[in-house]
């Protein structure tokens, strides 16, 4: 027996394009960095979400590696009206996990990459992005469980997620960057007998393998131009 509790849905109010929000909850810190990062990403191959941050001098992208697609190719991010650049210095198909660097996306209102530590069960969890043909949505829930596999450990979130949502990045309460929006599980419906997706379950790839010099490193060895690379 599967239970699951309803995740919170944060916004679909408001007039079109404001950041009017039905309900904060007790915490507006994570919330408030979650929203002002996310950003919708879109290849010629596909589309998806993710969040930006500050890295030194840089603005990078965090995102899943099957959104932005392999290291070396580049897309679109586009925030409201507003459209940036980016090109894939590091991408890992099986973590599915990648970073980009931006072109010419304003410092303002966004916090330096700092990915928590390994984080627990029941701890509460919000994320930003774009599911299905939605704007901006902001979402709570929890971490319910892990799964580990070989070659990547995942998250387990009780959260509202669908296509589009892909590569959103979850925040805990301190507005740390958790993990990355990688798939929705599909279970089998007990009359049916047919896999069905469950949007409110949702897998997303922990961040804190991904330390703060290492994707410097990466982004240094792949070519970005940055002081940190001196």
């Amino acid at each position: 027996m599967l239970l699951l509790l309803s995740a919170s849905l944060l916004s679909y109010a408001g007039k079109p394009g404001s950041n009017y929000m039905v309900k904060f909850g007790a915490h507006k810190k994570d919330l408030a960095i979650s929203r002002s990062s996310a950003v919708r990403v879109e290849t010629d191959r596909s589309e998806g979400s993710g969040s930006l941050f500050l890295l030194g001098d840089m603005v990078i992208l965090v995102s899943a590696a099957h959104v932005t697609g392999a290291s070396g190719g580049d897309g679109v991010a586009y925030q409201g009206s507003r459209s940036y650049q980016f090109s894939v210095f590091y991408s890992h198909r099986y973590t599915d996990i990648s970073f980009s660097y931006v072109k010419g996306y304003p410092r303002d209102n966004l916090t330096e990459y700092n990915p928590a530590e390994p984080s627990s069960i029941g701890e509460a969890m919000v994320y930003s992005g774009y599911p299905d043909s939605f704007n901006k949505c902001s979402f709570r829930g929890d971490l319910v469980g892990g799964e580990v596999l070989s070659y990547n450990p995942r998250y387990v979130l009780n959260i509202y997620s669908w296509f589009g949502a892909s590569g959103s990045v979850a925040f805990n309460r301190e507005g740390k960057p958790v993990g990355v929006s990688s798939s929705i599980a599909n279970l089998e419906n007990y009359h049916t007998k047919e896999l069905e997706a469950m949007q409110s379950l949702s897998f997303f790839s922990p961040l804190y393998s991904y330390e703060r010099e290492d994707v410097i490193s990466s982004a240094c060895e792949f070519g970005v131009k940055s002081e940190l690379c001196k």
